[in-house]
């Protein structure tokens, strides 16, 4: 059974960190894939309205908030939002210890109060942390995910008292928390249903944390030369790093470009 659709993370994946555009070849690689009629889906932890776009490719969707919110050119695919208590819960214990939240919904987000690291955070996907003056009032709108710049041993600190999310993050710096039963491998399951494919005829590209579930959910899970070591385990292949274009040597070995 053949290839008929492909997901790809952004940073890391399909862009070197920082970078606004991808490389020559991976960009011939994308478009082979849509001549041959399979779909191509952005799968990021962004949200919707920080997806890029990349002139000369048209993406048939995208897969945002690791999963939470997934949609393409006819509407919404998954809509999944953390509990509004557990977005109040968060808040709570992320201000108890000192440390903003940055809150999305699937048309703007907003943060309580500026933190470097969250700013840095955010620069990777050329946006910036907006402090809002109602904060209270986005609390109780539709939220798909929200974004704390924390170490990873304050994880279980942050998320305490709540029933409805867990912690997904590909920086060791900063995390998402997202609805409990989302992820990535859930948003990809979503869009498979929506088209009608089963999981052996998708291939995922990834290279950090967040991308592990997907990897290992896809047909051919790929995992960049450049992942971190559990994603690389978790992948039915390695490829190259990011820099040197290891989607389009992927596609190329699985006679897909």
């Amino acid at each position: 059974m053949g290839i008929k659709i492909a997901f790809f993370d952004i940073d890391g994946t399909l862009l070197n960190f920082g970078a606004k555009e991808i490389s020559e070849p991976v960009k011939r690689a994308l478009l082979e894939l849509r001549e041959r009629n399979i779909k191509i889906f952005l799968a990021t932890g962004r949200p919707p309205y920080l997806a890029p776009e990349f002139p000369g490719i048209a993406f048939d969707g995208v897969m945002s908030f690791n999963g939470s919110y997934c949609f393409d050119g006819s509407g919404v695919i998954l809509s999944v939002n953390i509990p509004p208590n557990d977005v109040k819960t968060v808040v709570r214990n992320a201000g108890e210890l000192g440390f903003p939240v940055l809150i999305a919904t699937s048309e703007r987000m907003g943060i309580n109060f500026s933190q470097k690291i969250l700013d840095d955070y955010m620069g990777l996907a050329a946006a910036r942390c907006k402090v809002i003056d109602d904060y209270d009032r986005i609390q109780e709108q539709d939220v798909h995910q929200m974004m704390l710049g924390t170490p990873p041993d304050l994880d279980a600190r942050l998320i305490r008292g709540t029933s409805g999310v867990k912690v997904t993050r590909w920086w060791d710096q900063a995390m998402d928390v997202i609805p409990a039963d989302c992820g990535k491998a859930s948003g990809m399951r979503a869009i498979l249903r929506h088209y009608g494919f089963t999981r052996e005829e998708a291939i995922a590209f990834g290279d950090g944390g967040n991308d592990q579930d997907m990897i290992e959910y896809a047909g051919i899970g790929v995992a960049m030369g450049n992942a971190m070591p559990e994603v690389k385990a978790a992948a039915d292949y390695v490829t190259d790093s990011c820099a040197d274009d290891g989607v389009y040597t992927t596609l190329r070995y699985f006679g897909l470009a």
